[in-house]
C-alpha cells in the first residue's frame, strides 16, 4: 500500500501524517481503531465494519481522512459524509486514546482544509450520555443547530450498533455546526 504522507500536523513535538483512505488501506486496522474508540461510549456495541469502511472509501463523494502516528500507524479518523449547500458534514471521528489531545489538532486541520471549499462544517451528536462530547465540540466552536431530533434506526442497525440493554432506548441526535467566519479557537 502506498500512502501519500505530504500532509503533516504536529502534536506534542511529534509529526503526524494525514492521508485519505483508499480501498488499499488496511481497513481492518481502521475498523479496529474506530470500534475501540467508540467502545468507550457506554451504549455502543460496534460502530463500523470493514465492509462499511470499504463503502465509504469507494463512494464518489465521501472520504475517510486518516491521521498516522510518527510510526505510520493509523491513530485517528474522520469521515467526510457529504457536501451540500456549502456545508461539509463529517462523522466517524475517532482517536486512539493513547494520543491525548491529538483529536483537536486533527479535527482543526481537516476543518481548515474543508473551509477552503465550504462555509460550514456540520456533525450530529447522539445526545444520550454524551454531554462531555457536546461540550468538546462547543469548545472547538461548534454550536447547536435547532432542536435534537429522534434518531430512527432499523432493527438491524439497533442490533449492530447498540448493546442489548440499550436497544429499546429512544435516541436523539443534536445537529451541530461550525461556520468558517467563526474561525478555529486556539
Amino acid at each position: 500500500m502506498s500512502v501519500d504522507f505530504r500532509s503533516k500536523i504536529t502534536h506534542g513535538g511529534a509529526v503526524f501524517f494525514v492521508s485519505t483512505a483508499t480501498p488499499d488501506s488496511d481497513l481492518e486496522e481502521i475498523a479496529d481503531l474506530v470500534n475501540n474508540a467508540y467502545a468507550k461510549v457506554d451504549f455502543v456495541q460496534q460502530r463500523t465494519t470493514v465492509e462499511r469502511l470499504r463503502a465509504i472509501v469507494t463512494h464518489p463523494v465521501q472520504k475517510l481522512y486518516l491521521c498516522h502516528s510518527p510510526e505510520k500507524t493509523v491513530c485517528a479518523t474522520l469521515q467526510l459524509e457529504s457536501v451540500a449547500d456549502n456545508t461539509a458534514t463529517v462523522a466517524l471521528f475517532s482517536v486512539d486514546s493513547s494520543y491525548k489531545g491529538l483529536g483537536t489538532v486533527f479535527l482543526n486541520y481537516i476543518e481548515k482544509e474543508l473551509f477552503k471549499t465550504v462555509q460550514e462544517v456540520a456533525l450530529n451528536v447522539i445526545t444520550f450520555q454524551q454531554e462531555r462530547l457536546m461540550t468538546f465540540y462547543q469548545r472547538l466552536g461548534y454550536v447547536m443547530s435547532g432542536s435534537a431530533r429522534e434518531l430512527v434506526l432499523t432493527d438491524e442497525i439497533r442490533k449492530f450498533f447498540l448493546k442489548p440493554q440499550y436497544r429499546d432506548q429512544i435516541l436523539h441526535v443534536q445537529p451541530m455546526y461550525k461556520n468558517k467566519s467563526l474561525g478555529t479557537p486556539v
